[in-house]
């Protein structure tokens, strides 16, 4: 039995040498392209693939693979069937579960490549609206911008839409059932919030360009004088009156707005309570109105009635009967 142990003694060595040619083979090719940096950049958000070496995981790999036929062979020389066979048996099921694996790599692939052009045209769409700069003081240091943020939605949500593809592809049934249901759940919802955006969108730009149109009405006709003549000044500050008014009339074209889109998104849980109190304050609106106009003409009359006053006692001579008896007044 020497020879042939010796002959499965070269066959094995020369399988291990075999199986680390094939590993540095896999890890030079790969280090060449760079695939680790691109998949740990795909996979963690990573900019550089340190945390992720790809090629020295594949080479691993391969090395393992190439070790298998080399035991197989070995056992096989030596006649050994019962270790031999489980092995053999092994790599027929690795072998056969090949096809399934290619299959989600392309399916990976394709997905991979519909989610970078649309998040690249959908970032380069979005910073040519000036989007970021337009919430550029309420983005944190840090923080991602918006359209860079939206760009990355879509790119998980082409990614979340291919999964049930890949997984079956994979075999994997177990995991298939319940991603299909939370796919289902969430590509029922994106019309709602839609809706909702859209809703949201349209009701704010409505309300801006309202409250422009209030503002500078309200700025043309001379509020902002009659109010400093009126004395309001005093009480608002540096803040004009048709800027105040304009923000009012904004919030009130807001308020149904937001109870709308809240509405088409259909989360009782949480439209439900929120609806009920935007209704409350939308129907305290007039009250609030009502109470205003009456301090607001309060005011007027207060105002007129004093100047009557002012006026009467000075004709009166009240001014200098309070200095014969001794007031002084500064």
């Amino acid at each position: 039995n020497v020879p042939n142990l010796l002959f499965a003694l070269g066959v094995l060595v020369i399988g291990w040498l075999i199986a680390l040619i094939g590993a540095a083979m896999t890890r030079g090719i790969l280090k060449r392209t760079s695939v680790d940096d691109r998949l740990a950049s795909w996979a963690t958000g990573a900019e550089k693939g340190e945390d992720a070496p790809v090629e020295d995981l594949s080479g691993r790999v391969v090395f393992w693979v190439l070790m298998l036929f080399a035991f197989v062979a070995f056992f096989s020389v030596l006649g050994w069937s019962e270790v031999s066979a489980p092995l053999n048996a092994f790599l027929e099921e690795i072998f056969a579960f090949l096809p399934n694996l290619l299959s989600a790599a392309v399916l990976v692939g394709v997905a991979w490549l519909i989610a970078t052009g649309m998040r690249f045209a959908l970032s380069g769409l979005l910073s040519k609206t000036s989007l970021d700069e337009r919430f550029a003081a309420e983005v944190v240091e840090g923080e991602t911008p918006p359209s860079k943020a939206l760009g990355e939605t879509v790119y998980w949500l082409v990614f979340l839409m291919f999964l049930p593809a890949i997984l079956d592809a994979l075999g994997l049934e177990g995991l298939l059932g319940p991603v299909t249901v939370l796919l289902n759940k969430i590509l029922a919802f994106l019309p709602n919030l839609f809706a909702a955006g859209l809703i949201l969108a349209a009701g704010w730009l409505l309300a801006k360009i309202i409250r422009r149109i209030v503002t500078s009405l309200l700025s043309a006709s001379g509020a902002d004088g009659l109010g400093e003549r009126l004395g309001i000044g005093r009480v608002l500050g540096e803040q004009q009156l048709s800027i105040l008014v304009g923000l009012v009339v904004y919030v009130l074209v807001l308020v149904p707005v937001v109870i709308a889109a809240l509405d088409a998104l259909k989360l009782e849980a949480l439209t439900a309570p929120a609806s009920s109190m935007l209704d409350q304050i939308l129907a305290a609106v007039p009250q609030i109105f009502a109470a205003v106009l009456i301090l607001f003409v309060a005011f007027l009359i207060g105002k007129l009635v004093a100047d009557l006053v002012t006026r009467l006692l000075a004709s009166v001579g009240f001014d200098g009967f309070l200095e014969r008896i001794g007031f002084r007044l500064k």
